[in-house]
């Protein structure tokens, strides 16, 4: 029986030393994406207060681009409409990394955050672009503001509450730890190959590292979508472009269709058999491009 404890020490033995190297890459990855920041980002005061976030392009053509749950100003690249004539306003949403929850809590108050950043940019109007998490205050600013919301697109997100995920205990377990959101993702990303391994590996670290800098608006995210909130998506008057999934499970394709019911002038675009991840991480370039080609077209 020598032979079985021998066993089970080499594998405890194995265990431990994968887990020593693990640690070792988890923090040497985090200590690279935080050495990177806050990169070429601009923190401004606006009149309900800061927000950090990041301006591409030179034309009169102005974008802004929402990011999802988690997040960041540079979560994803902006080329898409930057190469078809757009200059790209891309926030840090309230709660994520230099934007204070405090400057808009709910998602009122992020639309509202959005029109003082405008503001404070002399920019009259601009077109909003939001997906996942970022489409409900995309949605508001349309709404409440639509004087000066130039074009919406929304990919695939809702607008209105929803009913909160089911809890999964090793999932949150994962997800409570930096170590442990580390090792989910980066096993994730080791299952892409090519230039969409790059761009997984370079997303999934931008998203969701250093923790401390992602959890609040995370955690605020996820309570306000849930809350009783409520978009007047009639008083929306702005060319909408709704694209979405049929097989999202973490935003039914009802959300899509209920938008296009909603929403006057509004297109939907279906897609077909794809998931949520599909749309607004896989082929987010590539829908990037039908945003811009939409709103060239319907430019008011």
């Amino acid at each position: 029986m020598k032979w079985i404890g021998r066993l089970l020490l080499g594998f405890l033995i194995l265990i431990i030393l994968f887990i020593g190297i693990s640690f070792f890459q988890y923090r040497s990855a985090v200590q690279k994406v935080a050495e990177q920041l806050p990169g070429q980002s601009t923190v401004v005061q606006t009149s309900v207060g800061p927000v950090e976030y990041l301006k591409q392009g030179n034309s009169d053509k102005f974008v802004l681009l929402l990011h999802g749950t988690p997040g960041s100003y540079h979560t994803f690249r902006a080329d898409a409409l930057i190469d078809e004539g757009f200059t790209v306003i891309s926030p840090s949403r309230p709660g994520y990394f230099r934007t204070p929850l405090s400057s808009g809590e709910t998602i009122e108050a992020q639309s509202e955050l959005y029109a003082a950043l405008l503001d404070q940019l002399s920019i009259d109007s601009a077109a909003v672009i939001g997906f996942s998490g970022g489409g409900p205050s995309a949605i508001l600013f349309a709404s409440r503001f639509p004087q000066r919301c130039s074009g919406l697109v929304v990919l695939a997100s809702s607008g209105r509450a929803f009913d909160e995920p089911e809890q999964n205990a090793i999932a949150n377990m994962l997800m409570g730890s930096e170590f442990g959101r580390w090792m989910a993702y980066t096993s994730l990303s080791d299952e892409f190959e090519g230039a969409i391994a790059d761009e997984a590996h370079r997303y999934l670290q931008s998203a969701f590292f250093p923790m401390e800098h992602v959890v609040p608006g995370e955690q605020n995210d996820f309570k306000q979508f849930t809350s009783n909130w409520n978009a007047d998506l009639g008083a929306i008057e702005c060319p909408t472009l709704v694209i979405h999934g049929t097989e999202d499970e973490l935003i039914p394709f009802t959300e899509a269709t209920y938008l296009q019911q909603q929403i006057p002038n509004t297109v939907l675009m279906e897609k077909q058999d794809q998931d949520h991840f599909t749309v607004v991480f896989f082929e987010f370039g590539e829908n990037l491009k039908l945003a811009a080609d939409f709103l060239n077209k319907t430019k008011r």
